[in-house]
């Protein structure tokens, strides 16, 4: 599979033709959750494109991603933020996007509607995407006689892959939790948790971080949850 596909979604992630990891407004890990291992660290190649964890603070990650364009030879580089999150006998990574890229010219912000109800102001969209992995969450505040209140909170995406390495360590599989299944299920009624829709059809998760746990934990054999895998190798020959 081409890099080329991740690199404007969001990384580490794309897996099938029309496919994306699911955006979180929480993460899937509090500090007792965090691991970290040295395994992960250094450059890791797919075809002709490059992946390089390197560490961040105590216990995180800064990742690389790299893809050449073989026609025009331009490099493109994204950057991530992430941690290797530890829940039961299973490793998943928490990744977020250092920076987004915005909208163009062409996209407005939405009309905005807030209503008072018995119990203050509801608005409607409580989420606006202002780019690749980032948000606005509009929050209600005091109502007066004549006046309303809001305020504006950017929030940056998480987003969640099973992560496995195989071949004593030089094989590295990452594999997304699926915003089509997500989407999908809570449609049909198959999945209960807290969401919301934006621009009309794309789910972002806002459930807590124990109830993401719980959800990852649930369906973690799952290969229509998780589904598809980014595979990458260590460069230079293998020893054996």
């Amino acid at each position: 599979m081409k890099w080329h596909k991740l690199l404007w979604v969001l990384p580490l992630a794309l897996l099938l033709a029309g496919c994306e990891p699911v955006d979180s407004l929480s993460p899937l890990y509090t500090d007792k959750d965090v691991v970290f291992d040295e395994a992960l660290l250094g450059p890791w190649r797919g075809e002709g494109e490059g992946l390089n964890f390197a560490k961040l603070g105590d216990d995180g990650y800064r990742i690389v991603m790299t893809q050449k364009d073989n026609d025009t030879g331009q490099v493109t580089t994204l950057v991530f933020d992430g941690h290797l999150v530890q829940l039961q006998d299973h490793r998943f990574l928490d990744v977020v996007r250092r920076e987004s890229t915005p909208l163009d010219d062409s996209q407005t912000m939405p009309e905005v509607r807030i209503t008072r109800t018995g119990d203050g102001l509801q608005i409607e969209p409580r989420l606006v995407r202002i780019g690749k992995g980032a948000y606005l969450e509009l929050l209600a505040g005091e109502s007066e006689d004549d006046q309303d209140r809001f305020s504006l909170r950017p929030r940056q995406a998480h987003q969640f892959f099973q992560i496995v390495m195989e071949d004593e360590g030089r094989t590295l599989k990452l594999v997304q939790l699926d915003d089509s299944w997500i989407a999908r299920q809570i449609r049909d009624g198959g999945l209960v948790i807290d969401h919301e829709t934006v621009d009309g059809e794309s789910v972002v998760l806002t459930a807590t971080t124990p109830e993401l746990q719980q959800l990852v934990l649930d369906h973690v054999d799952d290969e229509e949850a998780f589904r598809g895998a980014t595979i990458v190798h260590r460069p230079g020959p293998d020893p054996r």
